[in-house]
C-alpha cells in the first residue's frame, strides 16, 4: 500500500493531483515529483489494462479448444502480434479468434503465457517505480499549518508558567526590607544581621540600587556539581554523547518514567513495551528513507538486517499492521515506554555537552489510532497535547506550545505541535514534545483498515484508520530541564509529583 491514496493521482477517476502538488509547495519539496508519479502511474495503468485483456482471453480460449478441437491443421498464427498492444487487440476482436482452429489456438495459448509473464516483470519494476516517487511525497498539510520554511516562524499558540529567573542580590535599604519580608509572608524583625537579600528579580522591577544578577547554571554544570553523570570514561566506552547515569539521577530517570506511566493508566492508556528491534521491511513501512541513513542504527548478526528503533512509536505503528480495526474499538491509546537509539546524524556539532542530545535515552510515548470520519483524529489531537500540557504542569516546568511551520514537518504529518520547556539557565525554550497527527499516511503502508473484514464483500474503497503519536517524556531532556528549573544553592529540589517515586526524597544535594 502506498502512504497518499493512488486515487488522488487520477484526475480521471474524480482525483485531484493539484490538492498535492499545492501541498507539496507548502512543504517546500518538489512538486514535479507529483507529475513523475501520475506519468509512471498511467504507464501502470495501461500495462495492467493489457495485460487484463490477456488473461480474458484465456477464459475465452477453453471454450474455443471444444469447439475446434476436430481442427487440427498446422497454420501459423496472423503476423503482427510480436507486441503486448497487438497480442491484446487481437484477443479482444472474438470475430479473428473465430477464425482460428485448435492449433492456433494453442500456440496463441502459449504466446499469450509468455507475454503476461514479461508484462508482469515490467508491472513490478513500474510498481517499484512509482512507489518510491509515492514515499518522496508527504502527507497532506493541514490547512492551518503556516506556510515557511524557517521555525523561527512556528506560531505560538499558548505558554504556560512562571519563569524562572536568576535572583538579584542586593544590598539592604528600606524598601527592599520591607519587599524581602513581603516576599517570605513574614512580618519585618525590628532587628537583623543580614546585610544583603536575595530576591527572584520579577520582584525588583523598579529598584534604583539593584545589586550583581547572580548566575544560573546549566543543566550539564549541574549535572556535574551532582555527580549524576560521568561523560569521560563513557566517550571511551561508547564514543561521543556517551553518558553513564550516576547515584541520583538513575532515581530520578526511573521516577519519571514510573510516574508517566500512571499518569498516562488514569488516563485509560493501554501501556506497551515493544521489540527494540525492527525488521527491515517492516522498518521500511514506519520511517522515511533518510532515516536509515541519519537517525537508525543497523544491527546484523543472523543473517537478517534489523535496526534499532528511534522511537517505540515506530513499533507500535506496525502493533495492527495488516489488521481490520473494529469501530467499536476505537479510539485506541497506547502509552509506548522503551529505550530509543538515534545516530543523530543530522545534528553534528550541537549540544555536544551533557545529556540533552544523546544516542540512547529512555521515553514514554503516547500513540493513538481512531476512525477516520469525522474529526476524530483532530480531537484526539488535543488530548494528547493536553495530556502533555498536564504532564508538564503536574512537574511546574514552564512551557510553550508552538505549531510547526509546513516546511519543517516531517512526510507522515500532516500537522505538529510541540512543547517546549523554559531552560533558565540557558535562557531559551526548547523542545521536550512533539505531536503530530499522521491521519491514514502511516496506515495505509501498514494495511491497517477501518471497519470488519466481514464487511469487505459489500464494495467501496477501502478506509484506513487514522494515526497520531505524541511524545510525553524523553527522560534525558526533561531530567535537563528539572534541574535547570529546581536549582538551589544547595542543589536540586525534587519536583513534588515525583518524591514518592524517590523514597521522599525532597532534595538532590551537590556534592561538588
Amino acid at each position: 500500500k502506498n502512504m497518499l491514496d493512488i486515487k488522488l493521482f487520477r484526475e480521471d477517476k474524480g482525483g485531484n493531483p493539484e490538492i498535492i502538488r499545492e501541498s507539496q509547495k507548502r512543504r517546500y519539496a518538489p512538486v514535479e515529483k507529483v507529475d513523475e508519479v501520475i506519468e509512471v502511474d498511467n504507464e501502470w495503468r495501461k500495462k495492467t489494462g493489457l495485460s487484463d485483456s490477456l488473461n480474458k482471453f484465456k477464459n475465452k480460449a477453453s471454450k474455443l479448444f471444444k469447439k475446434k478441437k476436430g481442427d487440427k491443421e498446422d497454420l501459423p498464427l496472423p503476423v503482427g502480434l510480436d507486441t503486448i498492444e497487438s497480442m491484446a487487440a487481437f484477443c479482444e476482436d472474438d470475430t479473428r479468434l473465430e477464425e482460428l482452429n485448435a492449433v492456433q489456438l494453442r500456440k496463441l495459448s502459449k504466446h499469450v503465457k509468455e507475454m503476461i509473464g514479461e508484462n508482469k516483470k515490467v508491472l513490478d519494476e513500474l510498481n517499484n517505480k512509482r512507489n518510491a516517487l509515492l514515499s518522496t511525497i508527504g502527507n497532506l498539510v493541514h490547512e492551518s499549518v503556516e506556510v515557511e520554511n524557517n521555525e523561527d516562524f512556528n506560531r505560538i499558540e499558548k505558554t504556560w508558567g512562571e519563569l524562572v529567573e536568576a535572583p538579584v542580590h542586593v544590598r539592604r535599604v528600606k524598601e527592599v526590607d520591607e519587599m524581602y519580608w513581603a516576599y517570605e509572608g513574614m512580618e519585618a524583625p525590628k532587628k537583623t544581621k543580614q546585610k544583603t537579600f536575595k530576591l527572584p528579580a520579577r520582584i525588583l522591577p523598579n529598584l534604583k540600587e539593584q545589586g550583581k544578577r547572580a548566575k544560573l547554571l546549566n543543566h550539564v554544570d549541574l549535572m556535574y556539581k551532582l555527580e549524576g553523570i560521568e561523560t569521560k570514561h563513557a566517550s571511551q566506552t561508547f564514543g561521543s554523547r556517551g553518558y553513564y547515569l550516576i547515584g541520583p539521577l538513575v532515581r530520578l530517570n526511573m521516577a519519571i518514567i514510573h510516574y508517566a506511566l500512571d499518569f498516562l493508566e488514569k488516563r485509560t492508556y493501554t501501556a506497551v513495551q515493544p521489540p527494540f528491534f525492527m525488521r527491515k521491511d517492516m522498518m521500511g513501512r514506519v520511517a522515511q528513507l533518510e532515516e536509515f541513513d541519519e537517525a537508525l542504527y543497523k544491527v546484523t548478526g543472523d543473517g537478517e538486517e534489523r535496526y534499532l528503533i528511534a522511537t517505540s512509536e515506530q513499533p507500535i505503528c506496525a502493533l495492527h499492521a495488516g489488521d481490520w480495526m473494529d469501530p467499536k474499538a476505537l479510539p485506541k491509546r497506547y502509552m509506548g515506554w522503551s529505550p530509543c537509539f538515534r545516530k543523530e546524524a543530522g545534528s553534528h556539532g550541537r549540544d555536544t555537552s551533557g545529556i540533552f542530545r544523546v544516542h540512547q535515552f529512555e521515553k514514554v510515548e503516547q500513540f493513538a489510532l481512531t476512525s477516520p470520519h469525522e474529526n476524530n483524529s483532530w480531537e484526539m489531537m488535543k488530548e494528547m497535547i493536553k495530556n502533555a500540557e498536564d504532564f508538564y504542569q503536574s512537574l511546574q516546568l514552564p512551557y510553550q506550545v508552538v505549531t510547526i511551520v509546513s516546511g519543517k514537518l516531517n512526510n507522515a504529518a500532516a500537522k505538529k505541535w510541540d512543547l517546549e520547556a523554559w531552560f533558565p539557565g540557558s535562557q531559551v525554550y526548547r523542545e521536550l514534545v512533539s505531536c503530530s497527527n499522521c491521519t491514514d499516511y502511516q496506515s495505509r503502508r501498514l494495511g491497517v483498515r477501518y471497519g470488519l473484514q466481514s464487511n469487505k464483500s459489500q464494495g467501496g474503497d477501502a478506509e484506513y484508520v487514522h494515526m497520531l503519536n505524541s511524545t510525553l517524556c524523553a527522560t534525558s531532556r526533561v531530567m535537563c530541564c528539572i534541574v535547570e528549573n529546581y536549582q538551589t544553592d544547595e542543589g536540586v529540589v525534587v519536583p513534588e509529583v515525583l518524591r514518592p517515586y524517590m523514597g521522599g526524597k525532597e532534595l538532590i544535594p551537590f556534592k561538588n
